[in-house]
């Protein structure tokens, strides 16, 4: 009755733990808790008696907990789901019942939580799935050192994915989101065992990220502090890098890492600042979730001007590879890959992906800092001819005003983008969309007539003239007879290639 009538039920769901603790529950029992989870009731009911599900302990419970996690159907259902999962999985363990199967469709579900993006009139609420899954799989990692190494060996994909998963929640913009996740890459690192002297190879390649990721993230030095590398180690150290007064004061964990100090993921300025550095972590399994993360933050404010900063600050640690990227191939990870990434997250799918605007932001942001100064040119066409294929034929104002955007900051990198951004800002003139008329038109004028990207010679007068004094968001005769006149007098100027 309680739990069919009540909507604050942490309390009775904490008096039924303990009442099946005490007397159990009968078959008839069990299946009326399962069939309350299923039948049509009102939401509150449900989402109830699929909490208290955590109290249980079987096949069956775990099945409907799994899949509730992922399709239930409100995110109050689902994100007690993944509440009770974690309950039922910590119960199953201190009774010994907890076995590897289990383990792993458990974890399984879990990670599908973290791909909840649902959105309602009260904002993202999926973010409650997210967080839910992270404190369950935190319970879940937190509780036997050899989980991810048993994971590992039953299946590698759902491993490396889950690691992925999590560098990606680090980027969160939520902060108590960020927090959980810290929590949960902070066990995953230094309390969680990873044969690397294994035959497999599979156990090797992850026992080698899990070792990157904790000298770039954990033992990594705070250069936004200005503080002394070798000494200002973060948060989780082997035991045997502290003096003999810090050992004094700190215990070490079962995997032989201590902590040395105190660190909030909550605060976004220091998050981002400390999780970047893994962008440099071999596996591209590993780094692309980190990337997509930083660049979707990157576009928000206000906390986009952190993760878009601290991946400027980071790019100009990284190396000038000079490494091709014509004909797909992979650059070497410098600055040229941080191009190459941008790049291939504009070549998505245009119609469903939501990457595609963040990038085009994020990549304008970087370029006008300079932060990829040191890419190869080489690197720099495919960007512009990934940026092309978007606004190509693209009639949404806002993205295509982030390509025109885009367009004049890359035309301030080299001779040869002047002359492609302004061919390509000069044919957005003609665009049946009035304001993108004038956007383009207020582009041009900045790269020819304020930066000089290209040599207009005795022509950037007039070329300046008609730009300020047309009224381009009017279409008109004398409008076009403008356009005519501005466009044969750029093109005198542009090489011939791109005329």
């Amino acid at each position: 009755m309680a739990l069919t009538t009540c909507k604050d039920v942490d309390g009775i769901v904490h008096d039924f733990t303990a009442f099946v603790d005490a007397y159990g529950l009968t078959s008839e029992q069990h299946s009326c808790v399962e069939e309350h989870t299923r039948v049509a009731r009102s939401g509150t009911s449900c989402q109830s008696f699929v909490l208290a599900m955590g109290a249980l302990s079987g096949q069956r419970e775990l099945d409907l907990l799994s899949s509730a996690v992922s399709n239930g159907a409100t995110v109050e259902i689902r994100r007690n789901a993944a509440a009770a999962l974690g309950q039922l999985c910590a119960r199953s363990r201190a009774s010994g019942n907890l076995s590897a199967t289990w383990e792993q469709s458990a974890v399984a579900a879990l990670s599908r939580g973290l791909e909840d993006r649902s959105v309602d009139n009260r904002g993202d609420v999926g973010s409650w799935v997210r967080k839910q899954s992270l404190q369950s799989l935190a319970g879940v990692f937190g509780s036997d050192c050899s989980v991810l190494q048993r994971l590992l060996s039953r299946d590698a994909d759902l491993a490396v994915r889950l690691l992925g998963q999590v560098l990606h929640s680090m980027t969160e913009k939520i902060d108590k989101l960020r927090a959980a996740a810290g929590r949960l890459l902070e066990l995953l690192l230094c309390e969680q065992r990873v044969d690397r002297d294994s035959d497999s190879d599979t156990d090797q390649a992850l026992g080698s990220s899990l070792e990157q990721l904790r000298q770039l993230i954990l033992i990594h030095s705070n250069h936004s502090s200005g503080g002394d590398k070798t000494s200002r180690l973060f948060a989780i150290v082997p035991a045997l890098a502290l003096g003999r007064d810090d050992a004094d004061s700190i215990t070490q964990n079962k995997c032989g890492f201590v902590k040395c100090s105190d660190f909030s993921w909550a605060d976004p300025e220091a998050a981002f600042a400390r999780i970047v550095p893994a962008l440099s972590v071999s596996d591209k399994r590993l780094r692309r979730p980190l990337f997509e993360g930083l660049v979707l933050t990157g576009s928000t404010e206000p906390l986009g001007k952190f993760a878009v900063s601290a991946v400027a600050a980071y790019a100009e640690t990284l190396p000038e590879t000079g490494a091709t990227v014509e004909d797909g191939a992979q650059p070497e990870w410098g600055v040229d890959g941080i191009v190459a990434e941008l790049t291939r997250l504009l070549l998505t799918d245009r119609r469903t992906s939501k990457l595609i605007n963040p990038a085009l932001s994020v990549a304008d942001q970087l370029v006008e800092q300079g932060a990829l100064l040191a890419a190869a040119p080489v690197s720099w066409i495919p960007l512009y001819r990934a940026t092309q294929r978007v606004a190509f034929k693209l009639r949404a104002p806002h993205r295509l005003e982030l390509c025109l955007k885009l367009y004049s900051s890359l035309a301030l990198m080299s001779e040869e983008l002047a002359g492609l951004a302004v061919g390509s800002l000069l044919a957005h003139m003609a665009h049946p969309v009035l304001r993108i008329r004038q956007t383009a038109a207020d582009h041009l004028f900045a790269v020819v007539c304020i930066h000089g990207a290209i040599d207009a010679d005795s022509d950037s007068d007039d070329i300046g003239r008609i730009l300020a004094e047309t009224e381009w968001v009017q279409d008109s005769a004398s409008v076009k007879d403008a356009r005519a006149r501005l466009t044969a007098l750029v093109r005198r100027h542009l090489p011939q290639s791109q005329d």
